[in-house]
């Protein structure tokens, strides 16, 4: 969030499902003295529009899939640019590594 700040993007919105990680974003939030508003939803059922996406650490395949196709419902309703980033900590498996990179795949070419 700070590096999107930096980078001039004037509204920001952080996600997660559980509340007290959401709690934790607010406080470092305050202390970087960022504008980031923290939405406590379930990012399946998420509806909002967004141009950036980073997937910290995100969900497993089944719940990643449903995020995509949601996120691809979205951009049919407004057409714009998307960029995705995914990182994540845990070991992925080759295997996984091209199921995710379809999926993103799916998600920015739909323009």
């Amino acid at each position: 969030m700070k590096v999107a700040a930096e980078l001039g993007y004037a509204k920001m919105d952080g996600l997660d499902l559980d509340e007290r990680l959401l709690n934790i974003a607010r406080k470092n939030m305050r202390k970087l003295q960022l504008n980031v508003g923290c939405i406590h939803a379930n990012a399946a059922d998420f509806d909002g529009y967004a141009a950036v996406f980073y997937f910290y650490n995100p969900f497993g395949k089944p719940v990643f899939e449903k995020v995509i196709q949601r996120l691809i419902e979205s951009q049919n309703k407004r057409d714009r640019d998307i960029w995705a980033v995914y990182y994540s900590k845990r070991t992925i498996k080759p295997v996984d590594t091209g199921f995710i990179v379809g999926l993103l795949r799916r998600l920015v070419q739909k323009r």
